[in-house]
């Protein structure tokens, strides 16, 4: 089927580079748009949202195996080991499934039951709120096409720690906090370094925000529309 496909549109750069590592496509038959989904909210990034609840780690995931929780959870408990009480509480939201299940007995073998909350699927007016309070989002995903939590919690003002892996710190770029998802001692001294450095937050706020410039919902539709009208007339555009 690949061989027959005129154009293809990709969700990114690395993406095309997959396709053309594992299938040989040339890259001129591929072309990527970006998702800037994260003002579905109807926020504003630059609103000033108080809130009481202290800060806490969030990972807004389905509980698939790629998602990479039981490192999380592994490198959250060496993170509270050394923490203590001053340790942030870990949010986990997801699609509540048989995973979920085995994931909160893995917490609760760990010692993490009071710390770790599991929320499930949230409303999406629930969620905002959710975003706006949290101190961090902390994104292990060993896989992703994408990756529109970043986007969310630059969109939010919040900063992020993410996986070095597939196509994040393409989205990511300088506005993260960067980790090896396969190493829990590395994510745990990453959680650690972000909760206990306010200077560091608020640089990866700022960068965030900066590097949300770079993703805009009239550019991106704009693209695909002068993608496929190329592909329509059977032009390289």
């Amino acid at each position: 089927p690949l061989r027959r496909q005129r154009q293809m549109c990709i969700r990114d750069r690395h993406g095309t580079d997959r396709l053309c590592h594992h299938y040989g496509v040339h890259p001129t038959r591929c072309f990527h748009t970006y998702i800037p989904a994260h003002d579905r909210w109807e926020t504003s990034p630059n609103s000033s949202v108080s809130s009481s609840r202290d800060p806490f780690f969030l990972y807004p995931a389905n509980f698939w195996p790629h998602k990479n929780h039981e490192v999380l959870l592994t490198a959250y408990q060496l993170y509270r080991h050394k923490r203590g009480t001053d340790a942030w509480p870990l949010i986990l939201t997801g699609h509540p499934d048989d995973r979920m299940q085995t994931l909160q007995a893995m917490a609760t073998a760990l010692g993490l039951a009071e710390s770790v909350q599991f929320l499930g699927h949230l409303p999406n007016e629930e969620f905002a709120d959710t975003w706006r309070s949290a101190g961090a989002l902390v994104f292990p995903s060993l896989h992703e096409g994408f990756g529109i939590p970043l986007l969310e919690a630059f969109h939010h003002g919040v900063p992020v720690l993410a996986a070095r892996a597939s196509a994040l710190p393409e989205v990511g770029a300088d506005a993260c906090q960067w980790f090896d998802p396969g190493n829990p001692a590395a994510l745990a001294q990453s959680l650690d370094l972000v909760a206990s450095d306010k200077e560091l937050r608020e640089k990866l706020v700022t960068a965030g925000r900066a590097n949300l410039r770079r993703f805009s919902l009239h550019y991106e539709a704009s693209r695909l529309a002068h993608f496929l009208h190329a592909a329509a007339r059977n032009r390289v555009p």
